[in-house]
């Protein structure tokens, strides 16, 4: 027993380990490329590719990876974690859908998009809250912070441009580069985290057999105990018919 116990908590401290270094490179990764804008927009290099203030460029195209496989990670979920909920079931295709609408821009085409899309919305980020009681501490520790962070990008989003009138800073090309570095770095944190909390929160729950094993153990063990009963009644009757 103590043998099997070590064992496990190796395994355990090991997935901590792998957490801690996949947190690392997220990290590393949103810095990166936060580091980078403020350079291009401060030394006036002209690089598109490294403009803050476009959704695309090359960390564009890291957020939307980044999206599409915190996607891929809940269909990990829902595959592996048993009992299978509503909310296990709902999430992949929320995010799904989110992460092919963050990549193909399918919003800009629909007025008013933000009423059609506020159920949908509503509806993952309830998914990824109730996601946080089935997975093990750490990984629901991770995924909390990749919810803020997309809170906080989201916030931004509507109210970013607002806050910079008020504040008097709408015509400041540095406020502005400010504003679009943490919007686009916490979204890409965001969903980096997410993916990683979701990947091995999976990882680390190992499916359970299926229903139909069970099924077959339960009536084998039904038969079992049958048939030890009519042996039982067997030998009952004939100590009975002893004369």
């Amino acid at each position: 027993m103590s043998t099997s116990w070590t064992a496990t908590e190796l395994h355990g401290e090991a997935d901590d380990r792998l957490l801690t270094v996949a947190v690392a490179a997220s990290l590393v990764i949103a810095a990166t490329g936060g580091c980078t804008q403020v350079v291009n927009y401060a030394f006036d290099l002209g690089v598109g590719a490294l403009d803050s203030s476009m959704d695309g460029g090359i960390f564009g195209v890291i957020g939307d990876v980044s999206a599409a496989a915190a996607a891929a990670a809940s269909w990990l979920v829902m595959v592996r974690l048993r009992p299978r909920t509503p909310t296990t079931v709902s999430l992949p295709p929320l995010l799904t859908f989110i992460a092919l609408d963050k990549i193909l821009r399918l919003h800009d085409h629909i007025p008013h998009y933000l009423v059609v899309y506020a159920p949908l919305l509503v509806g993952a980020f309830v998914c990824l809250v109730r996601m946080t009681r089935r997975l093990p501490r750490s990984e629901a520790r991770v995924l909390w912070f990749g919810l803020a962070l997309l809170a906080l990008s989201f916030a931004l989003h509507l109210v970013g441009e607002q806050i910079l009138v008020r504040s008097g800073l709408d015509d400041s090309g540095w406020a502005r580069q400010v504003k679009a570095v943490v919007k686009h770095g916490s979204e890409l944190e965001g969903w980096l985290l997410i993916c990683i909390a979701l990947t091995l929160g999976a990882i680390r729950n190992p499916p359970s057999r299926g229903l139909g094993t069970r099924l077959v153990k339960r009536v084998a063990a039904v038969r079992r105990r049958g048939d030890r009963a009519t042996h039982a009644d067997r030998a009952s009757c004939g100590v009975h018919r002893q004369p």
